[in-house]
């Protein structure tokens, strides 16, 4: 499957629990940025918070997001460029944290800045997953990821 058909099937997903995202058309197309795309990172951060026994931080979310990615995506394996210190990335994050907080996919505790999966997010992830194997199989290599980062220990300063 070539990116753009993920992405746009992620998009297609995000539209048929009807939640809307307006994505530009270019944002889509620009080489190596797919990474950066607003409705994979949500999709990211929601399999995330949706694993038992892992509490997300909101400021330790783009660095986590970063070395899932890093980890379960071949490419960026073998890149010499390492995501946790990518700047873009960090922005997309938080719009994609607001995103998933205002579609009540998930929610964002104020006094511990901990992000949780709500019951409407886990029922859009088990839908979407169920529907489309290349969700779930983009889902189970982030369970993998993270998996493997805690137990190098890898953990934001």
């Amino acid at each position: 499957m070539q990116r753009s058909d993920f992405l746009q099937k992620l998009i297609g997903e995000l539209d048929s629990a009807n939640i809307h995202l307006k994505v530009s058309p270019e944002s889509a197309k620009m080489v190596g940025d797919e990474i950066f795309h607003l409705p994979a990172i949500s999709f990211c951060i929601l399999c995330l918070v949706n694993i038992r026994n892992f509490k997300l931080i909101v400021p330790e979310t783009g660095h986590f997001v970063a070395s899932v990615l890093q980890e379960s995506v071949l490419g960026l394996q073998k890149s010499q460029t390492d995501l946790r210190w990518s700047f873009r990335l960090r922005v997309v994050c938080a719009d994609a944290l607001d995103f998933l907080e205002r579609a009540g996919l998930a929610q964002i505790d104020q006094t511990e800045k901990s992000v949780t999966v709500t019951e409407k997010g886990k029922d859009f992830l088990r839908n979407s997953c169920s529907s489309d194997p290349s969700l779930e199989m983009f889902h189970r290599g982030i369970v993998r990821g993270l998996s493997r980062v805690v137990a190098k220990g890898d953990r934001l300063l």
